[in-house]
């Protein structure tokens, strides 16, 4: 997550975003496990929240986010993930210091833990 704007979509209209240019190979997967950056503050450099992915389609920002036509993104191509009711996890992955984190996979049956 990079900005509070994007967890509350996630929250509110069950979907994030992912540019397909930085997007991984496979995003037909069971979870998403989302890291907070600096922008959430003292909720910051975390992964606290978890959500099942429901589907995803390929779409162009502008149709994802309407008012923002004027942004240099704005007719790229974006997947849009359905995802479900965000899950707090009971105790966050907390990174020491700021982390860049990438997609990684991991079996289900594992606790999320990040490569930090």
């Amino acid at each position: 997550m990079n900005q509070p704007r994007d967890l509350e979509i996630a929250r509110l209209l069950g979907w994030y975003r992912i540019p397909l240019r930085s997007a991984p190979k496979v995003v037909a997967v069971d979870y998403l496990a989302f890291y907070q950056t600096a922008a959430f503050g003292e909720e910051r450099w975390r992964i606290q929240y978890v959500a099942p992915v429901k589907g995803h389609e390929l779409t162009t920002r502008i149709e994802l986010i309407r008012d923002e036509p004027d942004h240099p993104h704005a007719h790229q191509e974006y997947y849009k993930i359905q995802i479900g009711p965000l899950q707090p996890l009971e105790k966050p992955l907390l990174a020491e210091s700021w982390r860049r984190i990438t997609f990684f996979y991991t079996p289900a049956s594992t606790c999320f833990l990040p490569v930090l």
